[in-house]
């Protein structure tokens, strides 16, 4: 389906909300729905996850879609290609977690990363929250003291069921974009460039930013994404 009167579907990752679209969802050319993750409630697997997805497009209507899946997110790929089918027209990854083909979140880290995550999903269950500090140190660098005061005082748990599913490779079919994040803590470069190479052909662009590029640069985040559809 043509990128034309597409949607861009924001999907936020860890511990933010629909909120931290804001920004962007204001620069952007291309009509947009940002979609609430439920990330802390029980059950919240990434095929639920992408379930809230599909319900939120129904809801605002039909036509092609282009999801924008930063961090977490990434996991929901290619359940949503098989869920939108025709109507899924391009894939904007932002700094985006690609696990293997049937694999989970977990699974994409690297080692120890991948290890340390397990066990803290074995004990914590329930939900997890980073530190302050460590909130503000992966998340925060370039952002400004209002800024990553509101991040922290909005950060919430995430269970471990987003962390732990086995979720489907993304489509070998659909066209992507992958934004690099030069200064990203959480998800650092190396890591990036490691998930890019699990894509198949795709275009590429960098922001000169940290893990949340919608905050600190959001017109050039928007710029990419609206870029998707003039280039086509």
């Amino acid at each position: 389906m043509t990128t034309t009167n597409a949607t861009a579907v924001l999907i936020h990752g860890a511990g933010t909300g629909a909120w931290v679209w804001d920004r962007v969802t204001e620069k952007l050319s291309l009509p947009a729905l940002p979609v609430e993750m439920p990330l802390g409630e029980e059950g919240a697997t990434p095929q639920w996850c992408a379930d809230v997805v599909m319900k939120a497009l129904s809801d605002h209507g039909g036509g092609a879609v282009i999801p924008v899946l930063h961090s977490w997110a990434g996991v929901l790929s290619g359940l949503l290609a098989e869920r939108l089918g025709s109507r899924l027209s391009h894939v904007v990854y932002l700094s985006a977690v690609v696990p293997p083909a049937n694999g989970s979140f977990v699974d994409a880290l690297p080692i120890p990363q991948r290890w340390i995550l397990r066990h803290l999903c074995s004990t914590n269950a329930q939900g997890m929250r980073p530190s302050d500090a460590m909130i503000r140190r992966e998340y925060c660098d370039d952002l400004n003291p209002v800024d990553a005061n509101t991040v922290i005082e909005r950060f919430t748990p995430q269970r471990a069921e987003p962390l732990l599913t086995t979720v489907p490779a993304p489509s070998v079919e659909i066209p992507s974009t992958y934004i690099t994040l030069s200064r990203d803590q959480s998800v650092p470069p190396s890591w990036q460039r490691r998930y890019l190479r699990r894509l198949t052909n795709p275009a590429r662009a960098a922001v000169d930013a940290g893990h949340l590029a919608m905050l600190s640069r959001p017109d050039e985040v928007a710029a990419v994404i609206d870029g998707v559809v003039d280039d086509r």
